[in-house]
């Protein structure tokens, strides 16, 4: 998927839409993917950000190995305290 959204040209579909799938990709391809998903949509863009806990992605890399890496990219970040956590109300 991070290699085909790339590919991609400006605005060539009018929704984007992306629904568990997000969490194979690193926090680098993560914000890539996201940010790249914006440029190519005209009207919308619909995506969910797993809350995948370490449990799970430890069980599927003992299960798996590294050929399905999963990770949380709705956790805290401690150096960037808050990215992509939901505002409080």
């Amino acid at each position: 998927m991070q290699n085909e959204i790339m590919k991609c040209e400006e605005k060539s579909f009018d929704h984007v839409v992306c629904y568990g799938a997000l969490h194979f990709l690193d926090r680098t391809e993560f914000m890539a993917v996201v940010s790249r998903m914006f440029i190519v949509a005209r009207k919308s863009v619909f995506f969910e950000v797993e809350d995948v806990s370490q449990e799970y992605i430890d069980a599927i890399l003992k299960c798996f190995g590294e050929g399905l890496r999963n990770h949380n990219n709705r956790r805290e970040d401690k150096r960037k305290k808050g990215l992509l956590e939901p505002p409080s109300l």
